[in-house]
Order: structure tokens, then sequence, then C-alpha cells
């Protein structure tokens, strides 16, 4: 990868996304926890569990993105976006793709 990609895409897209967001949550709620109550509060398989998890539901969101033949939205710094790479016409793009749904 080249650049960070967005949480953007279609349902399938963004219920990975949330999980994955989910995931790294309770990966660090974890590593607190470690912090607080020791190394042996809770045994290191499970922290590496949650990140290949985490890991796991962006690799397959990324995979349906590419299956479904839809393009990932990449972050550009802000000197580098034109007009038609806003939010706006991601919102638009993806009301055009909302059909494409309706057979699942």
């Amino acid at each position: 990868l080249t650049s960070f990609i967005l949480p953007a895409g279609g349902p399938p897209q963004a219920v990975l996304h949330h999980a994955r967001t989910v995931a790294r949550r309770l990966e660090r709620g974890i590593v607190n926890l470690r912090e607080h109550e020791g190394e042996q509060s809770v045994r290191p398989l499970v922290l590496t569990y949650i990140n290949r998890m985490s890991d796991w539901l962006f690799v397959l969101s990324r995979w349906i993105t590419a299956v479904l033949g839809e393009e990932e939205m990449l972050w550009l710094p802000l000197g580098k976006r034109g007009k038609e790479e806003g939010i706006a016409n991601s919102i638009l793009r993806q009301a055009e793709h909302d059909a494409d749904l309706d057979h699942i």
C-alpha cells in the first residue's frame, strides 16, 4: 500500500470496517488491562488473535471491494485533493451503486 485506505464503500464494506474498528478498540482495551492488572491477566495469544482478526476484516473488506468491481477510497493530503475527490462525490458514487446490492 502506498496510501491509507479510507473506510468507505457499500454496506458489506461498511459492516466490515465497523467490525474492524470494534476489534481495534478491544485490542486497545486488552493492552490497557494488561498494563493495569499485569501481564498474566490476559494470555498473549488473545492479543495476537484479536490483532489478526482485525487485519483479516481489513483484507476481507478489500477483497469484497475488488469482487464488486468498486474502487477503494485512498487518503490524499489536503493539498492534493480536487473537487471530484471530496466526500460529496463519494456519496454520489455510492448512491449510484446501491442498486447493485438489490439481488443480495
